[in-house]
């Protein structure tokens, strides 16, 4: 399914266990109309792509620099994504998806 994610202007304050951050709202736009909401962190840019998503408990640095998703939006389905950091093996290449969604 194609989807394209729209980015507001507005930048909110808000609290995530006692820490204040500044962030801009994304929607995430499906091509059937329905729009999810949500917070944006990383690179600034709009995109299109297809959404795909992945049930992997760990291995989402292998997915974000897999060749094979190249030109995806990839979205997590368990909840927790990086909790213990990043290890430069892990890497396969450059990161090649257009978008990553996860929940924490």
């Amino acid at each position: 399914m194609n989807i394209t994610v729209v980015i507001s202007h507005r930048t909110d304050t808000i609290t995530q266990k006692g820490v204040v951050l500044s962030m801009k709202k994304a929607y995430l736009v499906l091509s059937n109309g329905q729009i999810f909401e949500g917070w944006r962190f990383g690179a600034e840019a709009d995109t299109v792509g297809e959404l795909v998503f992945t049930t992997g408990v760990n291995g989402y640095l292998q997915n974000l620099t897999d060749p094979a998703s190249c030109g995806q939006i990839l979205m997590q389905t368990f909840p927790m994504i990086g909790n213990y950091g990043t290890v430069e093996a892990d890497l396969e290449s450059a990161c090649t998806v257009k978008g990553y969604v996860v929940r924490e």
